[in-house]
């Protein structure tokens, strides 16, 4: 088969979640006219092209592009791929006019994959309160995406744009990741020194061809904050009144209002998920507390486990992102245990800056899964059993889904992690 047996162009399938990636396909695909079909459930996408991820794409790496004969799979990968096929009389050129521009093109992509979406992500998220409320993660990823701020405004002070002299995806790729921080969190007065920044980002996404997918953009009159775990209430003390003859009265016939789950009920694992990602922080071991009495008095361990898993190779990360990219995609490649498993694992790092991967999983079987064991990633990661009984493991499951602790007394200090849920 040749290598260009298919021209790229008819018949692509785009397997990608609704989200940023999907939306920055969307603008190469209205630039370079592209006919492409999309699925954004990814379980379904995948048994429709099964026979295509079998043979094009086993490790199950997102987005992907289902060319029939070939698939392109991998974020930059795609986004290259797409890039290039641009048509004479497109309206941008966006993978640059000339082989330099090109690898420049790729360079800013690579910026802004390990430099500014996790981070942004970060970010956005515990604003809209759907990963919990950690203010060093979320002090971390703001200086980050600043520092690569201050680095895009020496460079747009004497470029228009990211690359030549018109628009390309590099600067679809940034203003897309950045768009969300300029327009809820970068306030006038934080924008002070970003002037260059701002002029660069409102035009590319007021772009005809941009704004008709990204959407009205518009800059931050007040920066939004992280949504913070709600403080109890302080009981008022109640007023000691003088006995007096009371009447009895009769019970209200009013039922009392029912509980949100009932303690007794067997252990069902969406409502752990829930419980986990409604509770704030401070309030985990009463969330833990309950797990652990669905666990032990009810269920007596018959149908569930919990395992732990360390990566076995570290030493070959020297960035977060880097092993943070590599739990993203071993979580990614297990899709087919989501509905029995929860799983939370952590990138730490140890006082001689050397990062670590620890995590902790519980699933619906009493050992490890058989789909797990047949991910790819499996060997690479050694797995050890909880024991209920040792108050050691105990902590350790806590520590791990609160993202903070010793650690089982090897006192890392967590960088980032990854919930699967």
């Amino acid at each position: 088969m040749s290598c260009c047996a298919k021209s790229g162009c008819e018949g692509m399938v785009f397997l990608c979640e609704e989200g940023t990636i999907l939306k920055k396909l969307r603008v190469i695909k209205k630039v370079n006219k592209l006919e492409a079909q999309e699925m954004t459930d990814i379980k379904a996408a995948m048994e429709c092209n099964q026979e295509m991820c079998e043979k094009f794409n086993p490790f199950h790496v997102f987005p992907c592009v289902n060319l029939g004969d070939a698939a392109i799979c991998g974020q930059e990968a795609v986004f290259r791929f797409l890039c290039r096929k641009a048509p004479a009389d497109a309206c941008l050129k966006l993978s640059g006019q000339c082989p330099v521009q090109e690898a420049q093109v790729d360079m800013w992509m690579n910026i802004c994959a390990t430099q500014v979406e996790s981070q942004a992500d970060e970010v956005i998220s515990q604003i809209d309160g759907t990963k919990p409320f950690n203010p060093k993660f979320y002090q971390d990823a703001t200086k980050s995406i600043k520092t690569v701020c201050s680095a895009l405004e020496k460079h747009l002070l004497d470029n228009t744009f990211l690359v030549g002299e018109r628009i390309t995806f590099a600067d679809v790729d940034l203003a897309f990741s950045l768009g969300p921080l300029f327009s809820r969190v970068f306030d006038a007065k934080e924008r002070n020194n970003k002037i260059a920044v701002t002029r660069w980002i409102q035009t590319v996404l007021n772009h005809t061809c941009i704004k008709e997918v990204y959407g009205s953009f518009a800059l931050c009159e007040k920066a939004q904050e992280p949504k913070r775990p709600e403080k109890p209430k302080k009981e008022q003390p109640k007023k000691v009144e003088a006995p007096k003859e009371e009447v009895p009265e009769p019970e209200s016939e009013e039922e009392p209002e029912a509980p949100a789950e009932n303690p007794d009920e067997p252990l069902d694992m969406e409502w752990w998920k829930r419980c986990y990602s409604n509770t704030p922080v401070p309030q985990y071991p009463e969330a833990f507390a309950k797990l652990y009495h669905k666990l032990d008095d009810i269920d007596k361990w018959e149908n569930f486990s919990i395992y732990f898993c360390e990566y076995k190779y570290p030493e070959d990360f020297k960035q977060t992102f880097q092993l943070c990219n590599l739990v993203s995609g071993f979580l990614q490649r297990n899709e087919a245990i989501r509905k029995i498993a929860f799983g939370t694992v952590l990138i730490c790092q140890d006082n001689d800056k050397n990062l670590h991967s620890i995590g902790a999983w519980l699933w619906k079987d009493k050992e490890i899964p058989k789909d797990m064991i047949e991910c790819p990633d499996y060997p690479s990661w050694t797995f050890w059993k909880f024991d209920p009984a040792k108050a050691e493991d105990r902590k350790l499951f806590e520590e791990i889904n609160a993202w903070e602790g010793s650690f089982g007394g090897r006192n890392w200090e967590c960088k980032d992690g990854k919930t699967f849920k």
